[in-house]
């Protein structure tokens, strides 16, 4: 079971035999700590508002994190209404990735026309499912997938690009877009 120390939005999910940090999770990438003492050589820390994930190359006294090579994830947003909203906006220096689909799960009954966009540019569009806990998605690299449409080849992104979704109307969805 997970647990806190003194340090703000840690949370430890396990400790070595001399109490020092080994796994765990901080909100965001800016909250990365360099307390002495706290980590062990090795430990890793999974920035919860990304997925990436950084490990002590340092050592005990000086914790230094470096990124991990990131094996895929995904980003979400419940959307509640016709609006745009953010899915990815920011992100650590030198992290990258490549979408590899989208899907939303119906939250409500009715369906809307959602739209993918990276930095402005449409990649992706699909219709949310009629029915209340039905997911859809699409693939990248599939011309159609039913009323969904993603583009041919693959979608990339890093620290200065913004991922958002817009909703035509004004049904409740989870919407994820899945990353390599």
């Amino acid at each position: 079971m997970p647990f806190t120390n003194s340090i703000a939005g840690l949370l430890i999910d396990s400790t070595d035999a001399q109490g020092l940090v080994v796994q765990g999770s901080i909100p965001a990438f800016g909250n990365l700590d360099s307390t002495a003492s706290i980590y062990a050589v090795g430990c890793q820390l999974r920035d919860a508002s990304t997925g990436v994930s950084y490990k002590n190359t340092g050592t005990v006294l000086v914790p230094k994190w470096t990124q991990i090579a990131q094996k895929g994830g995904s980003f979400s947003q419940t959307i509640a209404g016709a609006a745009t909203y953010s899915l990815f906006n920011t992100c650590p220096v030198g992290f990258t990735g490549t979408i590899t689909g989208v899907r939303a799960l119906a939250n409500q009954t009715g369906t809307t026309v959602l739209t993918f966009t990276k930095n402005g540019v449409l990649f992706a569009t699909m219709t949310t499912s009629a029915t209340l806990g039905v997911q859809v998605g699409c693939p990248l690299g599939t011309a159609t997938a039913g009323n969904n449409v993603c583009p041919i080849g693959s979608v990339t992104f890093g620290p200065t690009d913004v991922l958002n979704v817009a909703s035509a109307s004004a049904i409740i969805a989870q919407v994820t877009v899945d990353f390599v």
